[in-house]
């Protein structure tokens, strides 16, 4: 799957095994999330790219937050990068407060921010 893109519009996606995103692109739009499982570079690129979304809890390689209205991490979810995150001007990324646990964007890279973030949570970048 080496630099390929697979667009899934407003479908969900399942995977069951080993899951390899290696230098391809994975585009969610709609309501649907998917998290890769992997902060090493067989998670390739995930790409939220549709309306108001959640994003999904887990581990992702490069992070990208496209398209428009806000993307959110919900209460008491962690999300984990191995590389990058990008928010670009048309979204607004908002991290819930936490309730009894944590809610957390681990950015392993770097955090480009062209659009607006929101944090009630934590956020640690290049760790």
């Amino acid at each position: 799957n080496d630099n390929t893109t697979l667009d899934m519009d407003t479908y969900a996606l399942s995977v069951s095994g080993a899951k390899d995103n290696q230098n391809a692109v994975i585009l969610l739009g709609g309501a649907n999330g998917f998290a890769i499982g992997t902060t090493g570079v067989a998670g390739g690129t995930i790409t939220y790219d549709g309306g108001a979304q959640t994003i999904a809890a887990g581990s992702y390689y490069i992070l990208r937050l496209e398209g428009t209205l806000a993307k959110s991490i919900l209460t008491d979810t962690i999300v984990n990068t191995g590389s990058d995150v990008f928010v670009t001007s048309t979204v607004s990324l908002s991290l819930a407060a936490p309730t009894s646990l944590t809610t957390e964007l681990n950015v392993g890279g770097n955090l480009d921010v062209d659009g607006t973030i929101t944090n009630n949570g934590a956020i640690t970048v290049g760790s």
